[in-house]
C-alpha cells in the first residue's frame, strides 16, 4: 500500500469518534521553521494539541509551546531537565507508596536522551508520507480491532507496558519511538482532566513501520470479525475510498466455533 491507501484503509475498517493524529519528531531549527504548520497561539499541554489534533487541527511546537514540561523532557526537547529522573516529584505528589517504587517505575520509563527541536502533531491525512508515530484514541472495541490486525500480521506483541501515567507524552509517543512497535495506554489522571477525554476514551501508538501491516490486518479480518451491523458502514466507506475489499455477510469465526 501507499500512504494514502493505508490512510484510507484505517478510515474505510473502524469507526472511529476521533481522526487519526500523527506525530513527527524534528531535530533542527531550520527543519522545523521550514514546516507549514502553525504554532499554538499561547502554550499547551501536548496531550491538548493532541486532543486538537484528533478533532482535526495540526500544530508544530518547540519547547517554549509547551505547557507542561513532561513531554518536551520525555520526547528530547530538553532531555537535560532533571525535575523528575529519580521519580521524587511523582513521590511528593503521592503516586506511589514511597519513593522507592517511585523510583523504580521511574528508572525503567526510556525517555529520549537525544536532543530534538520540536514536534510535528497532525491529523494523519495531513501527512505526505509516514509520521513517526500514529496515535489512535479509540474506545475498547476499536483497540480491540487495532490488535486484532496487529497479531493478524505479526503475531502476538510481547512487551507491551502501562503505567496509567504519563499516558499520551510517554505512552502513547516516546514508547512507540523507542520500542518501534505497537503500545497500550488506558490514559492518565492528568490527561483526562486537561485535555478532556471521555471516560470510555483510551489510546493505541502505532511506530510507522507497523502501521501498513495492522492497516492490512485490520481490512483482512472484516468478514470473520465485524458484526453485520458495522459491516454494513465499513462496507459503504470502502466503496467510497476506492478499497478492494469484499464484504461478506454472515461468516463471523464465532458462529463457527
Amino acid at each position: 500500500m501507499n500512504y494514502i491507501d493505508i490512510v484510507n484503509t484505517l478510515y474505510s475498517s473502524l469507526i472511529l469518534k476521533y481522526k487519526i493524529i500523527g506525530i513527527k519528531l524534528i531535530n533542527s531549527k531550520e527543519e522545523y521553521e521550514k514546516i507549514d504548520f502553525k504554532e499554538p497561539s499561547k502554550a499547551l499541554n501536548y496531550c491538548a494539541m493532541v486532543r486538537m489534533a484528533a478533532m482535526g487541527t495540526a500544530y508544530k511546537a518547540k519547547e517554549a509551546d509547551f505547557k507542561c514540561k513532561s513531554a518536551p523532557r520525555v520526547l528530547g526537547i530538553n532531555p537535560t531537565d532533571t525535575l523528575n529522573d529519580k521519580g521524587q516529584r511523582w513521590a511528593s505528589w503521592g503516586l506511589y507508596k514511597d519513593d522507592k517504587t517511585a523510583f523504580n517505575v521511574r528508572s525503567k520509563l526510556n525517555y529520549f536522551k537525544e536532543q530534538n527541536y520540536g514536534v510535528v502533531i497532525a491529523p494523519i491525512e495531513n501527512y505526505l508520507n509516514l509520521p513517526d508515530v500514529i496515535i489512535f484514541i479509540c474506545n475498547p472495541y476499536n483497540a480491540m480491532r487495532i490488535f486484532q490486525g496487529y497479531t493478524y500480521s505479526y503475531g502476538i506483541c510481547d512487551n507491551l507496558e502501562v503505567i496509567g501515567n504519563q499516558a499520551i507524552c510517554y505512552e502513547s509517543t516516546t514508547r512507540i519511538l523507542q520500542n518501534k512497535n505497537i503500545s497500550i495506554s488506558f490514559l492518565c489522571t492528568g490527561t483526562r482532566h486537561k485535555a478532556g477525554w471521555g471516560d470510555d476514551d483510551m489510546s493505541i501508538g502505532i511506530n510507522k513501520k507497523c502501521l501498513e501491516g495492522i492497516a492490512r490486518g485490520i481490512l483482512n479480518t472484516i468478514n470473520p470479525m465485524e458484526h453485520y451491523k458495522k459491516k454494513k458502514i465499513i462496507e459503504e466507506n470502502l466503496k467510497l475510498n476506492k478499497i478492494d475489499y469484499k464484504v461478506e455477510y454472515s461468516c463471523n469465526y464465532y458462529k463457527k466455533a
